[in-house]
Formats: C-alpha cells, structure tokens, sequence
C-alpha cells in the first residue's frame, strides 16, 4: 500500500512539473513598424513594370517572409481583372498575411473595366482574413494622428465592416500629386486586420518613400490589440 502511495505521489509531481515546463506563448503588444523597399526602376520605360520587388509580410516575423524579383520564378504576377485567363489572387508563397507589392487593378471607367498597374497591398485570402477601415477625422495635425492610433482599442472597432476581399486594403492609402510630382500617404487611415487565429491588428502607413525617390519604401507600423 505504501509502494503504491508513493508512486501516485511521484506520477503527480512528474505531471505538475510537465506541465510548468509547457511553454505559454506570451504576445507582444508593442507598436513596431516595417519598411518595404519595393526597388523602384526609375530608367523603366512608361508602361513597364517600374516596381521590381514585391514583398510577403507576416505579423509574426520581423523580416518578410519572402520577397519575389520581377522577372523571375521568384514573382507572382497578381491580376485582378475578373473574367479574364490571367486572373490571378493566389501565390505559392506560404505563412504570409500581406504582400507588398505592384500588382494590376480592375479599375472602373464609366462602366467600363480597364486593366491598370497600381502598388499597394494585398491580403491572404487563404488565411480568412478580415480588414476594417477608421478614417481618423479628428486633426490634421501628425503628432494628433499618431497619438489617435496609439490610443485605439478593441472597444473603437467592434462595430467596423469587415471585408476579406484581396485588396482590402489595396493602394487608395496613398495618392499622387500631378502639380507637386509626389504621393501623400493617408496616415489617418487606421486599418483593422483580423487574422484566421482571432488576432486583431491595428495598422496605418506612414510613408511611401525611401531615403531617395528611387527608393519607393512603403512604411506601416502596426500594433496587436488582442
């Protein structure tokens, strides 16, 4: 009977330890950002593909999960003109949750649909992601903007829209100036991103531009909120 004790007692004690030995994942809640040169070709012909690298993000990775070359088996040429043969919205590219990158558009002329080449960003329809859109209308002023983000919380979103299309998001965060020669970037745009696993990201694009013109770096931050 003693034996039998002390060996209920040694089962029990393996087990509790097991079990602090399990590893607890523990999120990380701090605001990050994440730059995207998209190796922009200034001495590409009008009508090319200016745009020669396109970038796969994951909210879990601090550096992209692949990056295609134009031109190459490395690119996945994504056209979203429906009804036609090149049609595309997916890639072989796993583990992803946004792609960065120049992609074409089905874009509406007065009824009728033109194929236009647009850069912005797409999100993984395989994963079953959802985004939402806050246009922060509060000030002008950056400094007000940022702070405005920073202080969203899950209790601001829960009435949003949601949509899985591929270019939820796409590429109207940012506009072109013919007068100035220069994109502005809707930085008041917060975009909610709900992912397949219930995390929800709160995200806005901070710049479309490198140290140089040439560069082309889409910057976003970005920050869990549950």
């Amino acid at each position: 009977m003693r034996q039998l004790l002390v060996f209920i007692l040694a089962v029990g004690l393996f087990s509790a330890c097991s079990k602090d030995d399990e590893k607890v994942e523990v999120k990380d809640y701090n605001l990050k950002t994440f730059e995207a040169d998209l190796a922009y070709d200034a001495a590409a012909e009008h009508g090319t593909v200016q745009y020669t690298r396109q970038t796969y993000f994951s909210f879990n990775s601090a550096t992209p999960v692949e990056t295609g070359t134009y031109g190459t088996d490395t690119w996945t040429d994504f056209f979203l003109v429906p009804d036609t043969s090149a049609y595309n919205v997916s890639t072989d590219v796993q583990d992803w949750d946004l792609l960065l990158s120049f992609y074409t558009e089905a874009l509406d002329d007065e009824g009728t649909i033109i194929p236009y080449g647009v850069v912005g960003v797409l999100i993984n329809t395989g994963e079953n992601i959802k985004v939402g859109k806050i246009e922060y209308t509060g000030s002008e002023d950056p400094t007000a903007i940022a702070d405005a983000f920073a202080a969203l919380t899950p209790g601001d979103v829960g009435s949003l829209g949601y949509s899985g299309d591929i270019n939820a998001i796409g590429h109207t965060w940012k506009s072109f100036s013919l007068s100035q020669m220069v994109y502005t970037v809707n930085s008041n745009w917060f975009y909610i991103v709900k992912l397949g696993n219930g995390d929800v990201y709160k995200l806005r694009f901070t710049g479309f531009y490198g140290t140089s013109t040439s560069q082309r770096v889409i910057k976003f931050e970005y920050q869990l909120m549950q």
